[in-house]
């Protein structure tokens, strides 16, 4: 066995002791020491420290942990400390004063119990590896950076909620400050009070606060708190800052809040986002004060919410997700800061969601201020604006829609008033599939649709404009009228498809109605209307048509009409036959208004009664057919005239009021009886009348009888 020399065993003992390094010590402070602003210790000076109850021999070194207790708050002078690769930390269970700048590659880490640390130096610290905060308020008064260009990370803990302070004049904290919270404590505020600083960015995996006083605070590239809440409370009591918002660039990926209070208007303070949030499971809520999204942020979080006393401000179109639902409480404002159309999915004021639409400060008074406009989409399938971009007017090419992609099935199509001029749309008679998530259409103009709906789906038209359909569409899904749209088939053989209700929505305030252009056409379809639509509508040659459903031509109607409130049925031209029924709800009336020059408005209920109260009004006589039954009350206007063919045309319970002027044509061979008759606001004895004893008012070979239906009566003596 060959033996190593003993020289050999002795260098290599030797060479590992050298490359050992230096054990980590513990220094104490030396409380007999005393300090004060005037007079401040040095921090790297051996007498101001104690190893071991004894003095200490040499001064800190790189990984010693420093330990500050006693009675009295502890001063430390200007000098530059270097712990090296190895760190240094201090803690400290009394108020320290720190001008010490620190350098080196390791961490530099504070903890102790929540008293103060204050950053007094005028010059930055340049250590690179990052400063920790596990306890205690830091304040930094001087403008030097003390953390170096390491992140910050700040740890929370039940007994020890740390937090950082600035005052005087704006620090640059340029650091990525990452915060680690305690899952058992609710509220976490780790940047407090007045801090006029900016800072990189932060990281938190717990809900925190940033309470700004008088100081403006900012973030130049972002928050990162995913599934987590971050509350900005920004106040400004003083009119003469200059530091009153707090400005958020770079990226956000948390829920945010937003406690913005403004005393009066020179004080105001404001939370101002710059960049963009990227997730749409995030929520933003502007509880009070004001939130600016600048032209240059974006929020895709699909949950917004303003409070009663807050503003959220808008500056450019992109600022929201078009899949946004924005609840706005009583009291609260949208507030445009440039004359933008916003796209959202919904938008709800107080307890009322409104429809689909564009909505300015005209519409909205006292919620929406600005030239700016919100466009509520009423879905969330994603809004596809149309700009003919090719020129070609061709729907199914990509180049003529905003996205370059040709919309499908659960889309919301945007053609606005700016491009009236390019909306005329053709798809080379191909039909449009629809599928069964259905379509909208937001019309800003007249838009020309050379195509027709398939598929079963529903088609919503709302916005408005004017839709003309210049093909038969076949989609089963129905239809829908909202907004102040028209919607205008130049079709006459069921251009909306034979199955799907028709519904005309005007319950959200609006006046859309359904415009019947084209001479013969045939409206199978259910039609449900709602809301009261009473708007002026088309015109033309002098003649103006009002009501949900307007008449510029000959049409016929199979199906029934209903209405949950007045309805307005409306005949400017040619000959209106209804073969359903129409009803509405006891005590509200059904309109209908004839202007239409030598023809009769035939209202024909051959398989249903008219149910509710009857208003004939208009030019021109209305027609009740022999199958027809009103089961209300009935007036006539002073130039208009109701044409009755059968004694079951009126209820024997209703009463009939004729302004003067008014007429009532009964056909030869027709007797009615009705409960109560009026002429002119007179009610008329019970009794027999006939165009002989009542010329001008009653016209026609038939009979009127007031009262009771009379019987014959046989007595047997």
């Amino acid at each position: 066995m060959h033996k190593i020399p003993h020289f050999a065993t002795i260098t290599a003992v030797a060479f590992a002791l050298a490359a050992a390094p230096a054990l980590a010590r513990t220094l104490v402070w030396n409380t007999s020491v005393a300090t004060s602003s005037s007079s401040p210790a040095m921090l790297s000076a051996a007498a101001n420290w104690l190893e071991n109850g004894e003095p200490a021999t040499t001064g800190p070194a790189p990984g010693d942990r420093l330990e500050i207790g006693g009675s009295a708050n502890v001063y430390f002078g200007a000098e530059t400390f270097d712990f090296g690769s190895a760190g240094l930390t201090i803690y400290h269970t009394k108020k320290i004063y720190l001008k010490t700048v620190f350098t080196g590659s390791g961490v530099l880490t504070f903890d102790g119990s929540n008293v103060e640390r204050v950053f007094t130096s005028s010059t930055s610290s340049s250590h690179t590896g990052g400063t920790v905060i596990k306890s205690g308020y830091s304040k930094v008064n001087a403008p030097g950076n003390p953390f170096g260009t390491g992140p910050v990370t700040i740890y929370q803990a039940a007994s020890n909620r740390p937090r950082l302070e600035a005052t005087g004049n704006p620090r640059t904290l340029d650091n990525v400050f990452v915060l680690h919270g305690d899952d058992s404590i609710a509220e976490w505020t780790p940047f407090d009070t007045a801090m006029p600083f900016q800072l990189c960015s932060i990281t938190s995996d717990h809900d925190f606060t940033i309470n700004c006083s008088d100081r403006a605070f900012y973030v130049t590239n972002g928050i990162s708190a995913p599934g987590k809440t971050v509350t900005f409370s920004v106040r400004c009591t003083t009119s003469s800052s200059s530091y009153k918002d707090t400005d958020i660039s770079g990226e956000f990926d948390a829920n945010i809040v937003v406690k913005a209070y403004t005393e009066n208007a020179a004080n105001r303070s404001m939370v101002r986002f710059y960049g963009k949030s990227t997730v749409a499971s995030n929520t933003l809520t502007v509880a009070s004060g004001t939130n600016m999204l600048t032209s240059a942020s974006c929020w895709a979080g699909t949950n917004i919410t303003v409070g009663a006393t807050a503003t959220l401000q808008l500056n450019a179109a992109g600022n929201l997700s078009e899949k946004a639902h924005i609840a706005v409480e009583e009291g609260g404002r949208i507030k445009f800061g440039n004359a933008v159309i916003v796209k959202v999915a919904a938008l709800s004021v107080g307890d009322s969601a409104l429809p689909a639409g564009i909505y300015g400060a005209s519409d909205l008074p006292g919620t929406i201020e600005g030239s700016g406009s919100l466009f509520v989409a009423g879905g969330d399938g994603g809004v596809f604006e149309w700009t003919n971009g090719n020129g070609t007017h061709v729907w199914s090419e990509p180049g003529n829609w905003d996205k370059n992609e040709v919309p499908g099935t659960g889309a919301v199509l945007y053609f606005p008033s700016a491009v009236s001029a390019a909306n005329a749309v053709t798809n080379n008679d191909v039909a449009v599939d629809i599928g069964s998530a259905g379509m909208t259409l937001f019309v800003g103009a007249t838009v020309e649709a050379q195509l027709a709906f398939t598929g079963s789906g529903a088609l919503n038209i709302t916005g408005s404009g004017r839709l003309n359909l210049r093909k038969v569409c076949t989609h089963s899904g129905g239809t829908r009228l909202s907004g102040s749209a028209v919607l205008a088939p130049y079709k006459t053989a069921s251009p909306l498809g034979t199955e799907g209700t028709i519904t005309i929505d005007g319950s959200g305030g609006g006046n859309p109605y359904l415009l019947i252009p084209t001479y013969n056409t045939t409206i199978p379809n259910d039609i449900a209307i709602l809301g009261v639509i009473t708007n002026r509508g088309y015109s033309a040659n002098g003649t103006t048509s009002y009501g949900a459903i307007q008449l510029a031509s000959t049409a016929t109607f199979g199906g029934n009409i209903t209405g949950d409130d007045d309805i307005l049925l409306f005949n400017r031209q040619g000959i209106m036959t209804f073969n359903g029924s129409i009803s509405v709800p006891a005590g509200k009336t059904f309109r209908l208004w004839n202007t239409s020059s030598g023809n009769n408005l035939r209202v024909i209920a051959a398989n249903g009664t008219l149910t509710g109260n009857l208003s004939v009004e208009g030019t021109y006589p209305t027609k009740l057919g022999r199958n027809a039954t009103c089961s209300g009350d009935v007036s006539v206007a002073s130039t208009a005239t109701l044409q009755l063919t059968a004694g079951a045309n009126l209820s024997e319970e209703a009463i009939l009021s004729v302004e003067d002027g008014g007429v009532i044509d009964i056909a030869s061979g027709v007797r009615v009886v009705v409960k109560d008759f009026y002429v002119g606001g007179v009610q008329q004895p019970q009794g027999l009348y006939t165009a002989e004893n009542l010329p001008g008012t009653i016209s026609g070979g038939g009979k009127l009888w007031i009262g009771p239906n009379k019987a014959t009566v046989i007595v047997i003596k």
